[in-house]
């Protein structure tokens, strides 16, 4: 069966949520209500036999005549009991369950209020149960049954699956063959999910592989091939499988057909590669589990040899051969004779790789099969030489990609942490280091630092280690590198650069005063530092954070001229000239700041500031009377960034120009001119989709807060149905899906803020929107898992991300779940922690309020009150929280006896708000005029 031992359907219904029995007036409907919920949760739960002890002595007690007492109802507890039974292995009772609740509790027209909800699902299953049993004719009977009387409630492609299965098992194969092309086709509906269609596709393949029916084969890889297409770690499980049909095809010979199945095997390197991308690029709070896969698989393949792949290659070198395609052997061979020198099979190996490789006239492989000797004279005198020769001499000559290909074919033969495996060792990663291979060099040289604690290279290694690390911009694992490399070699070539990076790590961690002081010590020691003119532009970021505006000023000014003067550094000038441009604005020298900007759009319009520049100097060029040719140079940069949906600069320029543009000439010819935008049609998507909802904002930036608009409604509306996910940035996407949220299309939005953080794990911007809006929507769940999965996103936003404008909306739906959740003790914390920040204002009284609760909650009764009153006292115009506080103050006074000040907390609550129609404060009237008669001369006494 798929995915387990049950029927698909069977499985699929444990996470059916139960459609309760209605609570009767009778004793015994609510004796029956109770149970039923009970076990309902109980099966959710995996606890199967209890619930069926319940469910069974609630049929014991009250099923006979149950139709004609509770309705169609009660068939929802046979089938629960069905599914219990399932799931303990017993399909023959199960079975009759099933038929028990289809047959024996059909729904009535009179029914409504007492409805079989599951009487469809209960006919599916008890197909299954049948199947299960091996009794295909009766699963046969009852799936066509369910097929025929329809349902929107039905998965047809799943049914459509099993019914196949009956089929091939009584003989009835080209039902079964044409049930499985449906499934792997998508389905009656063309939306069955993937996985259930590669189900299809494997059996049909598995139907014709074993027939030798070979046009067959190849017709159903033609139209449904891609759907064995998977992540590699998913992939790789098809292995054995693929191996299997390969090998069948070579008996037949039929060469084509074996290699197109040795074609679509993965490599357990590509599996490595994945899960190590995985390591890196998935969340924080989910990486130990992504460092768990990993080592699992290492092991698994190191103790497995990777058998798996040397037989693979093989094959596919054998079936190259026999095609007379040598150099295709020649690439098999090569790779298993490189990473496999342990097989059984390695004469053979290096036979055939030599014969290949002479037939294609491969002279330059005399290298690495010149050198067989490696295995057969471990200890030769010239080892070290050639090795020497092979590696080191091609990486000092900078020779790079060369170095790092022989250094590749070189190592395999040579033991590690051995003398002659230092110099590849050193050379695979310092070559992937130069040649910007930056995972690959950060593993390497992490390895080598490891293996080699005396090796010849190891100061090198160790630099470009740490430098390689800010690359990829790991800040704090990089700084402890550098900081050791520069105790430990105080007189390194490498000391300019390494007291660099040591800076950059410094301002990235917010250590300004000890950027600065790193810097200082490069301007002194080494002065004529090849790099000094991105170190003055690091300094002038560092005076720009410290609040110095006029030092920055120099710095930036000397890292101009210094990379100008040294040439084949515009990005490093420009960057200084961006910086220069804004130090000016932001002092209102709009003629400098000008200038500054024509000398940039001279020398540095083809970098990657080239946006950053014009937006920042916008303030100027409106100043001197230049609003319309800014406009006009962002409509240049807004059309050249245009065709991309990730593009930052994109967002950049167009917001500039929105803003401007409004400041010119008002809304109404804003929206005319995003209607109409300048440029040759059709524009790019992704700048359609900008364009339309530039509109939009335009729209609502005059609208009062929480006023609709029509005209809006209908442009996100267009903008909904014009665009694909792919063609928005983040930004429009997160606009919309609010929008969508705001019209209670949840379910959309939700797919668009997936979309976001699953497609674009690259394009980080507004991730953190997207997270924080899917956990406000999973913490207001009914399923616990989903809170608790919403709980960790919000939990990232607050701490992960620290977005300022996030953080109170994360931390408010924090303490909102664990208030939810009755976690009294976690709630406050929350709560607390909302109010310790002053700066945040939404939702104070409810804050207030809410930590007077939890006092109360936990028996802090003292505290509580001294809240409560805190609360109606500061907050009295927020009703919905200041009536709360106010009643449960009285009733805390009431119930430690002290009526008297109890009436009077109520009465000066009256007097406040008695006169407003409120729950609580209606509530509160009714208690007022209870106890007035025993306060009657204190009714108009003192506020309390």
């Amino acid at each position: 069966m798929i995915r387990s031992r049950l029927p698909l359907l069977l499985a699929g219904a444990l996470v059916l949520g139960a459609t309760p029995l209605r609570a009767q007036q009778q004793h015994p409907g609510e004796v029956v209500y109770r149970g039923y919920v009970q076990a309902v949760g109980l099966v959710q739960a995996g606890r199967h036999q209890e619930a069926l002890n319940i469910l069974e002595g609630l049929m014991a007690r009250f099923g006979s005549g149950a139709y004609q007492q509770f309705g169609p109802v009660f068939g929802n507890l046979y089938y629960y009991q069905g599914i219990a039974l399932v799931n303990l292995g017993r399909f023959a009772e199960a079975a009759k369950a099933f038929e028990t609740c289809y047959v024996g509790f059909p729904n009535r027209d009179d029914s409504a209020m007492s409805f079989n909800s599951f009487r469809t699902q209960a006919l599916v299953q008890w197909a299954g149960s049948e199947l299960m049993q091996g009794n295909h004719e009766n699963a046969i009977r009852l799936y066509e049954q369910a097929m025929n009387e329809g349902g929107a409630e039905l998965n047809r492609s799943e049914i459509i699956l099993n019914l196949a299965q009956s089929f091939y098992a009584t003989g009835q194969v080209e039902r079964a063959l044409q049930g499985w092309r449906t499934v792997a086709g998508g389905g009656p509906d063309r939306r069955a999910p993937r996985w259930l269609r590669q189900e299809a596709l494997t059996r049909l393949c598995r139907h014709y592989v074993e027939h030798d029916a070979h046009d067959d084969i190849n017709a159903v890889l033609d139209e449904f091939g891609e759907l064995f297409q998977d992540r590699p770690d998913v992939a790789y499980k098809r292995n054995p499988m693929f191996l299997h049909f390969a090998h069948k095809a070579s008996q037949a010979e039929q060469h084509y057909l074996a290699l197109r199945w040795y074609e679509m095997l993965t490599r357990p390197g590509d599996v490595l590669a994945h899960l190590e991308e995985q390591v890196y690029q998935v969340p924080p709070e989910r990486r130990p589990d992504a460092v768990r896969a990993l080592r699992e698989f290492q092991t698994e393949q190191r103790d497995a040899a990777m058998p798996d792949e040397a037989i693979a290659l093989m094959g596919i070198g054998y079936e190259y051969f026999q095609l007379r395609n040598y150099l295709a052997t020649f690439t098999c061979y090569r790779h298993l004779a490189d990473h496999y020198p342990r097989i059984e099979t390695r004469p053979q190996v290096l036979h055939t790789a030599v014969a290949s490789a002479v037939r294609i006239g491969y002279w330059d492989e005399a290298v690495n099969y010149g050198l067989a000797f490696l295995d057969e004279f471990p200890h030769h005198e010239l080892l070290e030489d050639v090795i020497v020769v092979l590696v080191e001499v091609l990486f000092f000559r900078g020779d790079y990609e060369r170095a790092y290909e022989v250094a590749k074919k070189v190592r395999p033969n040579l033991r590690l942490g051995s003398l002659p495996r230092d110099p590849p060792d050193f050379v695979i990663g310092g070559s992937a280091f130069m040649l910007d291979s930056n995972e690959e060099a950060k593993a390497e040289l992490d390895a080598y630092v490891t293996h080699y604690p005396e090796g010849r290279h190891r100061e090198t290694a160790r630099f470009y280690q740490a430098a390689v690390r800010v690359r990829l911009l790991e800040w704090s694992e990089a700084s402890p590198l550098l900081e050791s490399f520069l105790v430990d070699y105080p007189d390194s070539v490498f000391l300019a650069p390494a007291l660099h990076y040591r800076a950059l790590c410094h301002f990235m961690e917010d250590e300004i005063e000890r950027c600065l002081e790193r810097i200082g010590r490069i301007e002194r020691e080494f002065p004529d530092y090849g790099d000094m003119a991105a170190v003055q532009n690091l300094k002038g970021d560092a005076l720009q954070v410290q609040g110095q505006p006029e030092p920055a000023r120099v710095a930036y000014r000397k890292g101009k001229d210094l990379a100008e003067a040294a040439g084949g550094m515009d990005d490093i000038a420009a960057y200084a000239t961006w910086q220069l441009i804004g130090i000016t604005v932001a002092a209102r020298e709009w003629r400098e700041s000008e200038a500054l900007f024509r000398e940039f759009e001279r020398k540095y319009a083809t970098t990657p500031f080239r946006i950053d520049a014009t937006v920042t100097a916008i303030p100027a060029m409106e100043q001197l009377g230049h609003a319309e040719e800014i406009l006009t140079k962002l409509e240049a940069l807004i059309l050249a960034e245009g065709g991309s949906a990730v593009s930052v600069g994109l967002a950049k320029a167009f917001n500039g120009y929105r803003d401007l543009f409004v400041r010119q000439h008002g809304h109404d010819r804003l929206i005319a001119r995003l209607r109409d935008f300048p440029g040759p049609q059709p524009r790019p998507r992704p700048l359609e989709s900008w364009l339309m909802l530039g509109q939009i904002e335009a729209h609502e930036d005059r609208l009062k807060p929480g006023e609709r608009s029509a005209d809006v409604r209908g442009l996100y509306l267009s903008l909904d149905r014009a665009f694909r996910p792919t063609e928005m940035a983040n930004y429009v996407l997160v606009k919309l899906a609010r929008f969508l949220q705001a019209e209670n299309r949840t379910e959309n939005a939700v797919r668009l803020y997936d979309f976001i953080l699953t497609q674009r794990p690259e394009s980080v911007e507004y991730h953190d929107y997207a997270l924080l809006d899917l956990g406000l929507i999973d913490v207001a769940s009914d399923d616990p898992e989903i809170r608790r999965r919403g709980r960790e996103r919000l939990l990232l936003v607050r701490d992960g991300y620290q977005t300022h404008e996030l953080m109170e909306a994360a931390q408010l739906g924090l303490a909102r779940l664990e208030t939810r959740e009755q976690r009294w003790s976690e709630a406050l914390r929350e709560w607390r922690a909302y109010l310790a920040n002053r700066g945040w204002n939404r939702a104070r009284a409810e804050a207030n309020y809410h930590v007077g609760l939890c006092y109360d909650r936990l028996d802090r009764r003292e505290e509580a009150l001294k809240t409560y009153v805190n609360t109606y006292v500061n907050f009295e115009s927020h009703i919905d929280w200041s009536s709360r506080a106010y009643l449960r103050t009285a009733l805390i006074q009431r119930e430690r006896g002290d009526r008297e000040n109890a009436f009077k907390v109520l009465d000066d609550m009256m007097k406040r708000m008695g006169h407003l129609d409120h729950d609580t404060i209606n509530r509160a009237r009714g208690l007022h005029q209870q106890w007035q008669a025993e306060f009657a001369p204190a009714a108009g006494g003192a506020r309390s």
